[in-house]
């Protein structure tokens, strides 16, 4: 479903935290100096694209190219009553010439009213020419310290894989605990950098910090927590269960394969429904309804167009929906599995 690239760095880390419900979110203020960026340095020219995050609100997108390559990034804040969760869903760097460097990079000022667990949760991966290199940089620190430090500039060699575990960091680095009340320094980056061989270089993946709510999630974009005893399953509790083996294919336990498309967000999730044949989009607010793109006709010969749909949760082999809008609603349709 999903190929592998022939050189693989990897790195891991995690964010969760627990209070009360709270109208106002988890007494958590984004600090007026906090920084999205992404940038490009082709031949010692730079090429940027910086944001100021002056709420509680990162742009949705930062997005630099050049010739000598790209940088995009996909940034989400969003404070709940029972968490507040910081995230890149899609973050890629890339060059293809040499003497460049590609870098994406956020500086995260925040203060909490009152103490929160976290966890910091991501999945870094690149490739590249031999003799290139990676960079990689997480700094975390409160009140009492620093909590994480990682700053790591990695070589690319052939069948290589690093986790998070194996880069030397300080002895004091977590990626779970507590933070007491108090102000916070979130700083992350990952970028390219060619030396003078010509190739293509590029590094993608995901970054997550949660604050609040201990039963959090592991897998931010659907909000799912790991299943006991089944690796790499999760249980959404507006989503179901699903797997994340084959991402950004998920294996749902009700909807099959289905692909999810890499601009994603929380608010706003498109995917691809292997069996149905078709698009749709969904989230958290209007799940189990979803507006679907144009499917091939069901397995009754119903041909719909582009509608809202109603999915009868638990439905499987076939799944069953009911039409909202159009010439066919209150049809039934069945589409496999």
């Amino acid at each position: 479903m999903k190929q592998l690239p022939r050189l693989s760095v990897c790195v891991f880390f995690a964010a969760a935290l627990s209070l009360p419900p709270a109208a106002s979110g988890i007494g958590l203020t984004i600090g007026d100096s906090s920084l999205v960026k992404s940038e490009i340095v082709v031949n010692f020219t730079t090429y940027s694209d910086e944001n100021l995050a002056t709420d509680a609100s990162f742009p949705r997108k930062t997005l630099v190219e050049a010739s000598g390559g790209s940088a995009e990034a996909n940034w989400s804040f969003e404070n709940n009553p029972t968490s507040a969760v910081f995230s890149a869903d899609t973050v890629k760097a890339s060059t293809i010439t040499a003497l460049a460097t590609s870098e994406n990079a956020a500086d995260l000022e925040f203060t909490l009213t009152e103490g929160v667990n976290y966890s910091i949760t991501g999945a870094l991966s690149a490739t590249g020419q031999l003799g290139q290199a990676i960079s990689v940089s997480v700094y975390f620190k409160g009140p009492d310290g620093t909590i994480v430090d990682i700053d790591q500039t990695v070589p690319y060699f052939l069948g290589t894989t690093i986790n998070f575990d194996e880069i030397p960091a300080s002895a004091s680095d977590e990626t779970e605990g507590f933070l007491p009340a108090g102000d916070y320094t979130l700083e992350f980056s990952l970028g390219v950098i060619s030396t003078a061989v010509v190739g293509s270089n590029s590094i993608s993946g995901s970054f997550s910090i949660v604050l609040g709510d201990q039963s959090g999630s592991s897998e931010p974009l659907i909000g799912g927590t790991p299943v006991e005893g089944l690796e790499g399953w999760f249980l959404s509790e507006w989503f179901g269960y699903y797997s994340t083996e084959f991402a950004p294919w998920l294996f749902h336990a009700e909807h099959g394969f289905i692909y999810r498309f890499p601009e994603s967000s929380n608010a706003s999730t498109y995917f691809f429904d292997s069996a149905m044949g078709a698009w749709w989009w969904t989230n958290t607010s209007v799940y189990p309804s979803l507006f679907v793109f144009d499917p091939p006709a069901d397995r009754g010969g119903t041909d719909i167009g582009f509608e809202w749909l109603w999915y009868f949760e638990g439905s499987s082999g076939p799944r069953w929906f009911s039409v909202l809008t159009g010439a066919h609603a209150d049809s039934i349709l069945s589409f496999h599995p």
